[in-house]
């Protein structure tokens, strides 16, 4: 089943996010797939935190740690996508979010997996290849998500992600200035 979604990803991607869809797999097992593709997404990441010179990405963080925090980061914007593409008149339900976003996370590790590797070979060409992971990933999640949803176009579904993504910021950057600054007057 892999290749074949693999093939039909680029092929057909509406065709593979029906098919990640239409597994119907519970909430708990989509969950797990999500937690497998972060996990995977930190290990392969880490070397290149490695490689960066120093200050680069500011203090280190352990991996372990890095995959504690972006565990709720990302659950959290999986679930605003959810919510306002439901607003909006999507269909999917959270499983079939969950799952097409571990999809799209896994395909982002592999990008990135073979940009380091080119990073090794061909050096320059492993920025072009980590743009063009960047760029395929956002195209994909837009046409993956638009399918789920039920969306006409691709482009209400790259609205709806961009809205996740600045509510969950602000919404972090609000949590964190009253946890961080809460009994300051």
């Amino acid at each position: 089943m892999f290749s074949e979604l693999m093939r039909e990803t680029f092929r057909n991607p509406r065709g593979a996010a029906a098919m990640l869809a239409g597994l119907n797999l519970p909430g708990r097992t989509a969950w797990m797939a999500l937690a497998a593709s972060l996990a995977i997404s930190v290990l392969v990441t880490e070397p290149m935190f490695q490689l960066a010179p120093p200050d680069t990405f500011g203090e280190p963080i352990a991996p372990l740690m890095r995959f504690l925090v972006t565990i709720p980061f990302t659950g959290a914007l999986v679930w605003a996508i959810w919510k306002i593409a439901s607003i909006m008149g999507g269909t999917a339900d959270l499983a079939q979010v969950i799952v097409v976003f571990s999809w799209l996370e896994l395909l982002l590790s592999l990008g990135l997996l073979a940009m380091l590797v080119l990073l090794f070979v061909l050096p320059p060409l492993a920025g072009l290849l980590g743009l063009g992971a960047i760029m395929a990933w956002i195209w994909l999640q837009s046409v993956f998500f638009a399918q789920i949803f039920g969306f006409a176009t691709p482009a209400k579904a790259f609205a709806v992600v961009v809205m996740a993504w600045v509510a969950v910021y602000v919404f972090g950057i609000l949590i964190l200035s009253i946890v961080a600054g809460g009994g300051q007057g």
